[in-house]
């Protein structure tokens, strides 16, 4: 399991959290001497230390908490002084003081609220993980929401590379307007959603079946993500609501979709499931957007009522054509695949009746338009104006006071405002690409439905006697099945209802 460095948690303001970093201080200040400093001096180390040690229980309490499960969540916590800097925009480092943070670290082990697994040079960082009265702590207060404070915004845009083995690193920001225009747009943002609870109408038992599917060889080897910022981990981090821009081979014209949240990570069978402040929500889909953008990349406006995913495979079913799934896939892949080396498992493409070169030959054939951009970083150049689709998107959600969730090409709202999103999206495709698009929706799903079929889902919606509720039933349904999830909401409600 991957653990994340501390500081990539938000910092949390809380009451019962200030006190605990209160301790820690105390402790650090227990028979250290000032002489020598001035009265400046000695409150910017207590300044800095504090926040240290906010970020490092934020931290603890985040992976402990809101990750499921959470038995073997740590945290990465390094301590060679190679790892940290002061100097604010220094790519893969920690933009704090290593002596301080030592001292926080110290202060955790003298009050014993911390084990060590010790890092070394080839096993990693060391981590570590919550014990004693800290853990005593943690255990009282749970999964309850929690007010996030922003993160910093010389963190929220990301340039990376990557080397001839295809391992990718972190490289300078440049310092332009736009770079901060996109910093200001997404901390904005950030401080948005942190004020909006994002969770799954799913009980425990559920909860551990999309943590198994994530886990999944198969699921994982479905998932393809170019350029993510999102580990292939079989946990969900429910702390994980903050999004960066992530953008390629060392260009701020390549990439620089959203990631980071944690409903980006969960199978897209489980996505329906998804709440925001305990409402239901639908998920819209723009129809091939890539390769409608590659299209119109090169003057063509694909047609709005053909499926860019319509290879002429025989009986094709349209939309509900069980195989698209595995066709979008492959094209989506195959774009950014400058190697040529993706493939379709052999089950699959046996499922398609196709081999992998005649796969080839009929997406090159069926887009020959665009087959001239398969394999080369115009399938980048794509999600970076997809990029910029979503982020005028997001940001005219939030100037209604709603939230719209991105997953790259498709986007989460609350099911009361689905018509409205779908008219934003096409508008603002046409405004953007000047050509027209057509959105999908897949709509929201009850905990009585997990797991179903699509089409057990619609035969069952054609059934009059599903639309007939009795409270009784569903009283005893919500007391048997209340747990994680709904214990989660309920903190958000409750919180939000004091604040009124």
């Amino acid at each position: 399991m991957s653990d994340m460095r501390f500081d990539w948690y938000a910092s949390l303001d809380e009451s019962w959290l200030n006190d605990l970093v209160r301790l820690v201080q105390e402790t650090i200040d227990q028979d250290r001497s000032t002489r020598g400093l001035t009265r400046g001096q000695k409150q910017d180390r207590v300044s800095q230390e504090t926040l240290i040690s906010q970020k490092v229980l934020s931290a603890l309490y985040q992976a402990y908490c809101f990750t499921f499960p959470r038995k073997s969540t740590r945290i990465s916590f390094p301590l060679d002084k190679s790892c940290f800097t002061t100097k604010e925009n220094h790519p893969g480092k920690i933009a704090l003081s290593a002596t301080y943070t030592r001292n926080v670290y110290e202060a955790l082990l003298s009050l014993g609220w911390i084990t060590v697994n010790k890092g070394s040079e080839y096993a990693g960082y060391t981590r570590i993980f919550p014990e004693g009265n800290l853990k005593a702590t943690f255990d009282e207060k749970g999964l309850r929401w929690v007010k996030q404070q922003p993160r910093d915004k010389s963190s929220l845009v990301v340039l990376r590379d990557k080397d001839a083995e295809g391992k990718k690193f972190d490289l300078e920001t440049p310092e332009t307007p736009e770079v901060n225009t996109f910093r200001d747009n997404l901390y904005q943002y950030n401080d948005f959603l942190t004020r909006h609870c994002i969770a799954l109408d799913v009980n425990d038992s559920q909860l551990a079946q999309v943590v198994a599917a994530m886990a999944s060889k198969e699921e994982q080897q479905r998932l393809i993500y170019w350029n993510e910022d999102t580990p292939k981990i079989a946990h969900i981090n429910f702390s994980r609501v903050q999004l960066r821009r992530i953008f390629s081979r060392g260009s701020m014209e390549l990439g620089g979709r959203f990631y980071n949240g944690w409903w980006q990570q969960i199978p897209s069978a489980y996505r329906p499931h998804i709440t925001i402040d305990g409402k239901p929500t639908i998920e819209i889909d723009f129809s091939g957007m890539c390769l409608r953008i590659l299209y119109a990349s090169q003057g063509v406006e694909y047609p709005v009522d053909k499926d860019p995913y319509d290879i002429g495979l025989n009986d094709w079913k349209g939309d509900k054509d069980p195989r698209r799934k595995f066709i979008k896939t492959f094209i989506n892949a195959y774009i950014n695949d400058e190697n040529e080396t993706f493939r379709l498992k052999s089950q699959i493409l046996n499922e398609l009746n196709l081999s992998h070169h005649e796969l080839v030959d009929r997406v090159k054939n069926h887009h020959k338009a665009i087959s001239s951009s398969f394999g080369s970083l115009d399938g980048l150049k794509t999600m970076y104006t997809d990029s910029i689709v979503a982020e005028r998107i997001m940001l005219e959600g939030m100037k209604q006071d709603i939230v719209i969730l991105p997953i790259h090409d498709s986007f989460l709202i609350r099911a009361a405002f689905a018509s409205g999103l779908k008219q934003l999206m096409e508008s603002t495709f046409q405004d953007i690409l000047q050509v027209s698009t057509k959105t999908t929706s897949t709509p929201y799903r009850f905990q009585n439905t997990f797991g179903w079929s699509e089409e057990k889902v619609i035969n069952a919606s054609k059934d009059p006697r599903n639309g007939v509720v009795n409270a009784a039933d569903l009283k005893e349904s919500y007391f048997k099945y209340r747990g994680l999830m709904s214990g989660y909401v309920s903190s958000f409600t409750y919180q939000n209802e004091r604040m009124i």
